[in-house]
C-alpha cells in the first residue's frame, strides 16, 4: 500500500516475537504502579548523533540478491530434520501476509494473518485444539469498508488473572491516507472468537504507523501488563512510538515517542519489543537513511519500572552496531530473560550491490547485564534469517526461528553463550522457494503443555493462479511416537481402485517390506518402500480378481514367499517373488464362484499349503498346485463369501482350517480328514472369521461377525464362550473381520472389531466391552477392519482404522485419539490398513489404500511384541486369520526329533517358591528369547536369549529378577519369542510364585 514506509527486504514480511505464555499464578506481592506522565512525561527521545546524520532523497525499493542458492530440491524428497509433515492451516484464493504465532498453557494454538480480499483487508484468527494437526477459522477481524485494509497483525496470549488472545494491528484507510493502530482481545476457550473489544492506541494526526508489536510480562505476573511498540512516520522522518496498558488492554496509557528523528529522510523503523526480568522492559528498532547514503545500524532501549513513568526512565539510546561498517544491520528481533539478566538481539546482515541487496550470515548481539551494555557480537555463519527469537526459562535456552531459502527452520543456543548458534534444524519437508515473494513471515512460540517443544508456521505466497496462499505448520511434537508423517515418495495416486486390502512383506528378501495389494483391473501390486513398483510388478493376472485378500507366504522351507489371489471366475493363481506364475498353476476350483485363498501350515506332504474357498468348495493346494492328496477335499451345500482362517483350536497336534459356508460355521481337520459344523448362526457371517486364544487354555476360539451387529465367540465344540458371549452392537450394523491381540497389558487378549455403522468396539476376554469404547469415525460408514499395533508407545496396542468420509482414525487402547489424528486424506477408506517396517529401521510405517491412493506413514514406534498386534486384514500376509498362532510346519522329511510346530509349557512347578524348569520346542534352528514380565509388562528376567537347534529344550530359572532378587510372591507371565525361517511367534504363560 502506497503510503507504508518502504522496506529494504521486500521478500521478507516483518518477523514476529512473542514470550512463552506461561499460566502465573496470583501475585503474591503486588508491584507498584508507576503511572506513565501525559505524552511521556520529562526526558528526551532524540540520540543526537542519529539526528545529525543526514540522508538524501529516497531511492526506492531495492531488489534482493541472495547468493549460494542451492539447486531446487526435488519436492518428493524431504529434508526435514525435526517435526513431522507440514500442515496446511489455511490455504486461500486471497493474498495472505504477516502471519504470527502463539500458544495458550492448555495447548490450543491460536495465528493471526493478514488476507487481502479485494479492495479491502482483514485479519483471519486460526485456533488448532489438537496440537497443530487440524485448524479453522477462529475469528475475522473485517475490514470496515471499500479501501479499508487491516494489516501487520501481531498474536500473543496472555494467562493470568484473565486469560485472552490479543492482536494489535493497522487500520489503514487507504481512501483518506491515515493509519492507527489498533488492540483487541478475545476470552481464550470460546468456541469461537469474540473480538468485540476493540481499542485505539495510537491515532497522531500526520502519523502514519507501521509494524506494531507488543509483549506481556504473563510469563512473571498474574495481573500481567501490555507493551506495545510501532513505527511511524511523519514529515520529519520516522519515529518510535511506545504504549503500556495496566488493566488487561482495557484502556492504554497515552502513546509517546522513545525514538525521534528529527531529519528529513532519516528512518527509525521495524522495532521489536521484550519483557524482561527486573521490570525492564526492551525495545530494538533500526536505523537507516531513505537513499541508503550510510549503513542500516541497529538502536536499543530499556525502561526501567515495567514501561511505566513516562519517558524519563527509559535509559539513553544506545547504538547497539555501527553506520559505517560496511553492513546493513537491519530487521532486529529481541528477547530477554525473565528469569536472568540476558538480553539477546538478531538481525539482518545485508550489503547493497547493482541497486539490491545482498544477504549475508546474519548477526548476533548480546548483553549479559539486563541491557546496560551489548559486548557480545558474532556472525552466526549459515544461520536461519531471523524472524523471532524466545527465551526457554525452562531450559534456559535462547530459540531462534526464521526463514531459510527454501522453508523455515530454527536454532538453539546456550544462555552462557547467547552468540553461539546450533546447527540448522529444518522443519520444511520440501522447498517451498517459488520466487521472490514464497520467503514470508514465520512464527514461532513454545507450547507449555507439551513441554515447551517448538512449533512454527509460515506463510507461502505462491504468487500463481493455480496454487492459493497458505500458512504452513509444523512441531517439534509431530515427530513423536503415534504421529503419522508420510514415507518419502507417498503418497503414491493409484490408476484403478483397489480391491484388496495391503500386506506389508518383504517380497525379496532384501530387508526393505513392499506393500502388496489388488486392484479393480486385474493388477497384483508390489509397492517397494520408496513408493516405485518392484521389478517385476504390477502382474496382470488377465482375470477379474476376487474382492479377497492376496496371501503372500512361503509354502516349503526355503523361504521363497508365493503370492496367491483368487478370481471371480474361480481360479486360484501363485506368483513368486519376482511376479513370475509358479508351474502348475493356476488351479481351477470346481465351481466358477469367487475364490478366497489363506495359506498355512495343514499337515504334509508340504509344510505350509493355500487353502482356497469358492462356491460350496474348500481345497488344499501344494506349492504345484495340486490338490493334495488328490482327491482329498470337501464339498458341501452353502456358499463361501469370506476366506477361511488356520489354527488349533482343539488341543491336538494339527491346526484346523474354520471357515463360514452360508450361516454355518465350519471347522476342518486335514491330518484326521474330517469336517465338523461347529454352529449355525441364526444371521449371516458379516466377514471372515478370526481364530485366537482368549483365556490362554492352548486351544484358539472362533470369533464371528455377522450381518445384525452380534459377535459370537465358539469354541472347538460349538459352545459358547464363557462369560458375556455373543457380544451384541447396539450399531445392529453388520460387523467387521476381528483383530485379536494384548491391548490392555493384562494377560488375556481383547477383540477389536468394526461396525458399519461409524463405530469400533473394544472387547475383553469375556465379552464385555472396554470403558470409553465404542469409538467413532464422525459418523462416516467403517467398511475395512481395525488393525491392533503400537503407535504411542510400545507396550500397549491402540486400534487404527479408515473410513469415509477421507480419513484415517487411531484411537488409545483406554478410548481417546492419538495426538496427530485423524489423519486427513484425499479419498474414502473401504479396506483395511497394514502396518510393518517398510524400511528396516526398526520402526513401524503405516500403510492405508484409499479409493485412488496409497498412503505410507512413519509412526516412530517400534514393532512391540507379536501377541500385542494385529498388524493387518487376517493378522499377518498368509491371512492365517489367527492372533500369534503356533504353526505344525509337518514336513515329508525328518525334522527335529519330530517336532512339528513351537510349543511352551508352563514352568514346573508352577506355583514357584525356588528353582523351576521351563519346556520349550521349535520345529526348525531358531532364536529363542524367554522372558519373565510382572502383570504390568514391565522385564523382570531375561532367562535366556539364544539360537538353538529345532527339537525339544529345557531350561532352568531360579525364581530371581536380573538384580539377582528373588521375586516377590505375586503372579507373573512368561513370554517365549521365537524367530526362524518362516517363524514370527510368541507364546505367553501364567505362572505364581508363593514365597
Amino acid at each position: 500500500m502506497c503510503c507504508r514506509l518502504p522496506r529494504f527486504c521486500v521478500s521478507f514480511s516483518l518477523a514476529l516475537l512473542f514470550a512463552i505464555p506461561l499460566l502465573a499464578a496470583p501475585d503474591p506481592i503486588e508491584r507498584v504502579l508507576v503511572p506513565t506522565p501525559p505524552g511521556g512525561g520529562e526526558g528526551t527521545s532524540i540520540l543526537p548523533a542519529d539526528d545529525a546524520m543526514v540522508s538524501g532523497p529516497r531511492r526506492g525499493d531495492p531488489r534482493d540478491e541472495r547468493p549460494l542458492q542451492p539447486p531446487p530440491a526435488d519436492k518428493d524428497l524431504r529434508f526435514d530434520e525435526i517435526g513431522g509433515d507440514d500442515v496446511a492451516a489455511h490455504a486461500t484464493a486471497d493474498y495472505l501476509s504477516e502471519v504470527s504465532l502463539d500458544i495458550a498453557a492448555n495447548g490450543d494454538l491460536y495465528a493471526a494473518v493478514e488476507a487481502t480480499v479485494g479492495s479491502s483487508g482483514e485479519i483471519r484468527i486460526l485456533r488448532s485444539t489438537d496440537g497443530g494437526g487440524h485448524w479453522s477459522v477462529w475469528a475475522t477481524l473485517l475490514s470496515p469498508g471499500a479501501g479499508i485494509y487491516l494489516t501487520d497483525p501481531w498474536l500473543r496470549v496472555a494467562e493470568g488473572n484473565q486469560n485472552r488472545c490479543y492482536v494489535a494491528y493497522v487500520l489503514y484507510n487507504h481512501t483518506a491516507g491515515t493509519t492507527q493502530v489498533h488492540m483487541t482481545w478475545s476470552t481464550l476457550g470460546l468456541a469461537s472468537g469474540s473480538f468485540a473489544t476493540d481499542l485505539t492506541v495510537m491515532n497522531q494526526a500526520g502519523v502514519q504507523f507501521q509494524r506494531p508489536r507488543f509483549a506481556t510480562d504473563a510469563v512473571s505476573f498474574a495481573n500481567y501488563y501490555l507493551y506495545l511498540v510501532a513505527a511511524g512516520a511523519d514529515a520529519a522522518g520516522s519515529d518510535i512510538w511506545y504504549a503500556r496498558s495496566v488493566d488487561y488492554g482495557a484502556t492504554f496509557e497515552g502513546a509517546y515517542q522513545i525514538g525521534t528523528l528529527t531529519g528529513t529522510g532519516l528512518e527509525y523503523v521495524e522495532p521489536d519489543v521484550s519483557y524482561g526480568y527486573g521490570g525492564y522492559v526492551h525495545v530494538a528498532w533500526e536505523y537507516r537513511s531513505a537513499d541508503d547514503s550510510f549503513d542500516a545500524g541497529l538502536r536499543y532501549r530499556r525502561a526501567s519500572s515495567y514501561g511505566g513513568g513516562g519517558i524519563g526512565n527509559w535509559n539513553t539510546i544506545i547504538g547497539i552496531s555501527s553506520t559505517s561498517n560496511g553492513f546493513w544491520e537491519q530487521s532486529p528481533r529481541i528477547a530477554a530473560s525473565s528469569t536472568g539478566n540476558g538480553v539477546v538481539v538478531v538481525h539482518d546482515r545485508i550489503t547493497p550491490i547493482g541497486g539490491g541487496n545482498l544477504y549475508l550470515d546474519p548477526g548476533t548481539i548480546a548483553s549479559a547485564n539486563q541491557g546496560t551494555s551489548f559486548p557480545l557480537s558474532a556472525t552466526n555463519v549459515g544461520g536461519v534469517f531471523p524472524q523471532q527469537i524466545e527465551h526457554r526459562a525452562a531450559d534456559d535456552t535462547w530459540l531462534l526461528g526464521g526463514n531459510r531459502w527454501r522453508g523455515f527452520a530454527m536454532q538453539r543456543s546456550a544462555a552462557a553463550t547467547p552468540t553461539v548458534w546450533s546447527a540448522v534444524e529444518d522443519f520444511a519437508d520440501h522447498s517451498y522457494l517459488t520466487g521472490s515473494n514464497a520467503l514470508q513471515d514465520c512464527g514461532m512460540a513454545c507450547d507449555p503443555s507439551r513441554g515447551n517443544r517448538i512449533a512454527m508456521i509460515k506463510g507461502v505466497r505462491w504468487s500463481s493462479p493455480a496454487y492459493p496462499d497458505s500458512l504452513l505448520f509444523d512441531a517439534e511434537w509431530r515427530a513423536d511416537p503415534g504421529y503419522p508423517n508420510l514415507v518419502d515418495g507417498f503418497p503414491r495416486t493409484l490408476a484403478h481402485e483397489p480391491i484388496s486390502d495391503p500386506a506389508i512383506v518383504d517380497l525379496d528378501v532384501d530387508g526393505l517390506s513392499e506393500i502388496v495389494f489388488s486392484d479393480e483391473s486385474g493388477l497384483i501390486h508390489a509397492v517397494r518402500s520408496d513408493g516405485g513398483d518392484l521389478p517385476g510388478w504390477p502382474v496382470a493376472v488377465g482375470a477379474t480378481l476376487s474382492d479377497g485378500p492376496v496371501a503372500v507366504g512361503p509354502l516349503d522351507l526355503s523361504g521363497d514367499l508365493s503370492v496367491v489371489v483368487g478370481t471371480n471366475d474361480g481360479r486360484v493363481f501363485a506368483y513368486d517373488g519376482a511376479g513370475v506364475l509358479r508351474e502348475g498353476w493356476p488351479f481351477q476350483m470346481p465351481a466358477a464362484a469367487p475364490a478366497y485363498v489363506a495359506i498355512g501350515a495343514v499337515g504334509g506332504p508340504y509344510p505350509r499349503s493355500v487353502v482356497a474357498v469358492g462356491g460350496a468348495y474348500l481345497r488344499i493346494l501344494d506349492l504345484h498346485g495340486t490338490h493334495v492328496p488328490p482327491p482329498w477335499g470337501w464339498n458341501l451345500t452353502s456358499t463361501a463369501s469370506y476366506p477361511a482362517a488356520i489354527g488349533n483350536i482343539d488341543a491336538d497336534p494339527a491346526a484346523e482350517i474354520v471357515c463360514t459356508f452360508g450361516s454355518t460355521v465350519w471347522m476342518f481337520d486335514r491330518i484326521a480328514g474330517v469336517g465338523n459344523q461347529l454352529r449355525t448362526l441364526p444371521s449371516a457371517p458379516s466377514e471372515a472369521v478370526s481364530l485366537g486364544d482368549l483365556d490362554l487354555d492352548g486351544n484358539a476360539e472362533v470369533l464371528v461377525p455377522t450381518s445384525d451387529g452380534t459377535l459370537y465367540a465358539i469354541n472347538s465344540n460349538g459352545a459358547e464362550q464363557p462369560g458375556s458371549w455373543p457380544f451384541v452392537s447396539s450399531t445392529a450394523s453388520p460387523l467387521s473381520r476381528p483383530a485379536i491381540a494384548n491391548c490392555l497389558g493384562m494377560p488375556e487378549l481383547e477383540v477389536a472389531v468394526a461396525a458399519r455403522s461409524w463405530s469400533v468396539h473394544l472387547l475383553r476376554d469375556d465379552g464385555l466391552q472396554q470403558a470409553s469404547f465404542p469409538v467413532g469415525s464422525d459418523g462416516w460408514l467403517i467398511y475395512g477392519s481395525p488393525i491392533l499395533g503400537m503407535l504411542e508407545d510400545a507396550t500397549s496396542a491402540d486400534v487404527v482404522f479408515g473410513a469415509r468420509g477421507n480419513k484415517a482414525w487411531a484411537y488409545r487402547n483406554l478410548s481417546g485419539l492419538l495426538a496427530g489424528w485423524p489423519k486427513d486424506l484425499d479419498d474414502n477408506v473401504y479396506l483395511t490398513p497394514a502396518m510393518g517396517d517398510l524400511d528396516g529401521d526398526g520402526l513401524s510405517e503405516l500403510v492405508f489404500l484409499s479409493t485412488g491412493r496409497l498412503y505410507a506413514y512413519h509412526v516412530n514406534q517400534s514393532a512391540g511384541l507379536a501377541s500385542r498386534t494385529w498388524r493387518m486384514y487376517g493378522y499377518d500376509p498368509a491371512r492365517s486369520g489367527c492372533a500369534n498362532c503356533p504353526e505344525d510346519v509337518t514336513t515329508a522329511v525328518g525334522d527335529g526329533g519330530g517336532v512339528t510346530r513351537v510349543s511352551f509349557a508352563p514352568p514346573s512347578p508352577n506355583p514357584i517358591s525356588g528353582d523351576a524348569v521351563f519346556s520349550f520346542a521349535t520345529p526348525v534352528r531358531s532364536v529363542v528369547e524367554l522372558v519373565v514380565h510382572d502383570l504390568r509388562g514391565r522385564r523382570v528376567r531375561t532367562v535366556t536369549r539364544t539360537e538353538i537347534d529345532p527339537g525339544s529344550h529345557v531350561v532352568g530359572w531360579d525364581g530371581r529378577d536380573d538384580e539377582g532378587r528373588p521375586l516377590s510372591s505375586g503372579q507373573y507371565l512368561a513370554t517365549l519369542q521365537v524367530r526362524g525361517p518362516g517363524l514370527d511367534q510368541s507364546l505367553t504363560r501364567k505362572l505364581s510364585v508363593v514365597r
